[in-house]
């Protein structure tokens, strides 16, 4: 049996308004500038206000950062390597009075998507 490689994120609604949808990621950096991948997730779950759902993001695989073959030399090899940071972004959240928060600068695109996923539920 073969288990793909998932990302969880609890969530709390402290809004008024009922959670319906959201695009959210998950990103790996290498350094605090040097981003490695990220990984689009849609969720359509319901959260009601003041309750808390986990949600789980999939991946088919884990993305390869760099397709190209890197050539380590020895003198690397005794340097320590700093830890990849990695964080959850929440992009843009529908509420179901049909109503989009968009939580940073890379929502407009994603507020749309959302929007005719809305459409296709209906």
């Amino acid at each position: 049996m073969s288990v793909n490689p998932a990302v969880s994120l609890k969530i709390k609604n402290q809004t008024i308004r009922k959670i319906v949808g959201m695009i959210w990621y998950f990103v790996l950096h290498k350094t605090v500038n040097e981003e490695y991948f990220r990984v689009r997730f849609v969720s359509t779950s319901t959260i009601e206000t003041g309750k808390t759902r986990t949600l789980l993001g999939e991946m088919e695989k884990i993305p390869s950062p760099n397709p190209q073959t890197r050539v380590v030399n020895v003198d690397e090899l005794g340097k320590p390597i700093p830890p990849a940071q990695e964080r959850i972004v929440i992009s843009c959240i529908m509420f179901a009075d049909g109503g989009f928060s968009s939580l940073n600068e890379f929502t407009k695109e994603d507020c749309e998507s959302l929007k005719s996923i809305e459409k296709i539920k209906k």
